[in-house]
């Protein structure tokens, strides 16, 4: 039960993000900011930075434990496109991704099935990994 309610809890939160969003993007401009909490709700938005703090703490403070709620910025490497989102990592290897904006994806997929991206930092509060390509078997 717990399982599938936490499934049930994080669907809500990316719908309710990605439906914000619309209404609260801000971009950055020519120069990107790392936005704050703080400022992210003082502005009544920000950009995909920004979106996805709202995202990483609702989920935090909705239970999910800091050992399988990850910030992580995302590359795809056809064009060189950056981008943020919350990684929920239910079980080790292949996390559901909740991106603030639906600008890489739209509901709460795995990772493995966004072709075209990848994870170049994967990080937390008190954690930071560099991500790396698996070989094929």
């Amino acid at each position: 039960f717990r399982r599938v309610r936490k499934r049930e809890m994080a669907r809500e939160v990316a719908d309710w993000i990605q439906t914000e969003a619309r209404a609260h993007y801000v971009a950055d401009g020519p120069i990107d900011h790392w936005a704050t909490l703080e400022g992210t709700l003082d502005r009544n938005g920000d950009d995909c930075d920004g979106l996805e703090l709202l995202v990483y703490h609702f989920l935090r403070d909705l239970g999910f434990d800091d050992s399988e709620v990850y910030r992580a910025i995302v590359v795809r490497r056809s064009d060189g496109q950056h981008h943020m989102v919350t990684f929920w990592f239910e079980e080790a290897g292949d996390p559901w991704v909740i991106d603030p904006t639906g600008a890489m994806v739209s509901g709460m997929p795995r990772m493995s099935d966004i072709p075209g991206w990848e994870p170049l930092k994967i990080f937390s509060e008190t954690e930071e990994f560099s991500a790396r390509p698996v070989a094929a078997r």
